[in-house]
């Protein structure tokens, strides 16, 4: 539709939403600099900048700790991959799981090496004998039970003790054995859906490569096996050509790039974490004596950061299979460039998407299926989410929420962007610029919601109940003030989307 806002009223809209994320970090550092209770227990930071560092977050911990004492099997994953293309060694799935498994013997021990490919040996001799596909998502549940049920404490000590591993070990276990599930769904399904010609690309071993690929093994993302299997193709089709250098130079700088964008991101990320104490302010403070300013603007770093966080977790394995020539998902889009929530599902998490997408919810319903059948897919659909996830309230609120503004938001779009409405909205509003700003509008009341339920995420039930409680019970006013500002930013993040629409448009045109 034409009639986009105008270049200046866009720089209004830009100008507000620096003036305000400005204003919502200035107000988090005040509280940063505060007495806080917590302040002694967080680490020392870099000595350059001379303050404490918020080392709250778990998972970004075990992230660095992993990194910094056993990054060099990314190294040896690479070099071993490179020497595997100059000799023309014909089984890099072979290659991929002896990598992994000795990286994981390193790293952990036997027994952690045993349970992991324990479900996947169950996994591929269940496809073989049965081959159905009921019965994988039957054993499927059987692993989401052990998966929860280990999560609680009364397990978590019996797992400590079959595993020979302490505490911290225990949480790279759950993790890692849930990405292996939705790997093992991914394999044993698209087996059994293969055509005989195919069978080949579905043997044990390549079963072993996958599961136990290194880059994605600890931190995803999720890689559906069809892209795996694109990769085996390509390496098929020139594995008799000749050693290219002139091609390993190029995919050298472009992975060399890459890894630079990350550490700049990570160094970003650090540096944050010195001056907003955003999870330590979570922990300490009473959340009702914060202004508006600074408690949103908590929700907004919490975000950010959890934005950077992936970006860099999932962007190495993703760089490094780039470089492998598996055609690996997207890096996530950075949270304030979504402006419909249903991208945010599509482009933050690429790889869990693609994996949700194909295996659950277009297996429930096709672009014809009734409304009522869509609303049952999507249900189910984020019933797993929340399962794999974890049995926990503030996932199941975060779950449910989820799933119901994904729907409202269909058929809100739906409705606001069909010709009937159109006609009748210019009738009274008379421009094509008006309509936009209706519904951007009208979005923006939609997008409230999902952005508060994320907020249940990122802090857990009281932090994201404290976001419901300021938006939607101290008056009208109040709301108004709110929806309002969410409205200003919302026409930045559709520019942005239609400026990469339209890039991305020029780009096949020169291709094709």
């Amino acid at each position: 539709m034409k009639g986009y806002l105008p270049n200046i009223e866009l720089r209004f809209y830009f100008i507000f939403s620096v003036v305000l994320y400005t204003t919502m970090m200035y107000n988090i550092q005040i509280l940063s600099n505060a007495s806080l209770s917590a302040y002694n227990l967080m680490d020392d930071g870099w000595k350059i900048l001379n303050r404490k560092v918020d080392n709250y977050d778990s998972e970004w911990q075990v992230f660095k700790e992993l990194i910094g004492n056993y990054g060099y099997w990314f190294a040896i994953h690479i070099i071993c991959t490179e020497i595997f293309r100059f000799t023309k060694f014909k089984n890099i799935s072979l290659l991929y799981f002896t990598i992994g498994a000795f990286a994981c013997l390193k790293i952990y021990n036997v027994r952690f090496f045993l349970a992991l490919i324990t479900q996947t040996v169950i996994c591929y001799g269940v496809s073989t004998v049965f081959k159905r596909k009921t019965h994988i998502w039957v054993l499927t549940s059987f692993w989401l039970v052990i998966l929860n049920s280990l999560k609680f404490e009364s397990y978590f000590q019996t797992a400590m003790n079959v595993l020979d591993v302490e505490e911290s070990k225990v949480h790279d276990f759950l993790v890692i054995f849930a990405w292996c599930i939705l790997k093992n769904i991914s394999f044993n399904l698209e087996r059994i859906s293969c055509h005989e010609k195919d069978e080949r690309k579905f043997t044990f071993v390549h079963c072993l490569g996958y599961m136990f690929y290194f880059p994605s093994f600890h931190c995803g993302p999720t890689i559906i096996y069809s892209r795996y299997m694109s990769m085996l193709d390509h390496l098929n089709s020139s594995i008799d050509k000749e050693y290219n250098l002139e091609m390993i130079k190029t995919r050298s700088k472009h992975l060399m790039l890459q890894m630079l964008r990350f550490f700049g991101w990570y160094v970003i990320t650090e540096i944050g974490l010195h001056f907003f104490y955003i999870h330590y302010i979570v922990m300490s403070k009473n959340l009702k004596s914060l202004n508006i300013f600074a408690l949103f603007g908590l929700g907004f770093l919490n975000g950010q950061f959890f934005n950077n966080k992936y970006i860099i977790q999932y962007g190495v394995p993703i760089a490094l299979g780039k470089f492998e020539n598996i055609p690996m998902p997207s890096t996530p889009r950075c949270i304030c460039r979504v402006h419909k929530y249903s991208d945010m599902w599509k482009w933050f998490d690429n790889g869990l998407y693609e994996f949700l997408f194909k295996y659950i919810y277009t297996k429930m319903t096709t672009r014809s299926s009734s409304v009522p059948k869509k609303i049952f897919a999507s249900f189910i659909t984020f019933f797993f989410i929340y399962i794999w996830h974890g049995f926990f309230d503030y996932i199941l609120i975060w779950s449910i929420a989820n799933c119901v503004c994904i729907v409202v938001e269909k058929f809100v779009y739906d409705f606001i962007e069909s010709e009937s409405f159109n006609r009748s909205a210019l009738k009274v509003i008379k421009t094509e610029n008006n309509l936009h700003r209706l519904r951007a509008y009208i979005g923006a009341h939609i997008l409230i919601p999902a952005i508060l339920s994320n907020f249940f995420f990122f802090g857990g039930t009281q932090f994201g109940m404290e976001f419901i409680s300021r938006t939607y019970t101290n008056g009208l006013w109040n709301y108004f003030k709110i929806s309002g500002t969410i409205f200003l930013l919302y026409p930045i993040a559709e520019a942005i989307k239609r400026y990469e629409q339209q890039r991305d448009s020029t780009k096949k045109k020169i291709i094709y």
